[in-house]
């Protein structure tokens, strides 16, 4: 599955929070890590690697009392070793269903 460039950037919008955490989702696919929820509300989102040696982490707040997202803070590359299984905990039938 082409997944194309990831488009998370600090300071790149979302129409709202479903859009933020698909392509989260896709970026975690394309770069070969899972992450896990730190929070989730209707103002932020926050996210980290799931291994807990990397420091990759990405934190979006909504924009001016909107709906919108923006992505506020965005750790580099993760530095952990990757996935080291056949499965992906964002690979979700949700997932797959809008990718088609």
């Amino acid at each position: 599955m082409d997944l194309g460039p990831s488009s998370l950037q600090v300071g790149t919008i979302f129409n709202n929070a479903a859009e933020l955490k698909l392509a989260c989702k896709a970026h975690a696919i394309q770069a070969n890590f899972e992450f896990v929820t730190v929070k989730s509300d209707k103002r932020r989102y926050t996210i980290k690697c799931k291994d807990e040696d990397c420091g990759w982490q990405l934190h979006a707040s909504n924009v001016e009392n909107t709906c919108r997202f923006g992505i506020k803070k965005l750790g580099e590359t993760p530095n952990c070793f990757g996935l080291m299984q056949t499965t992906h905990k964002q690979v979700t039938n949700t997932f797959i269903a809008t990718r088609i």
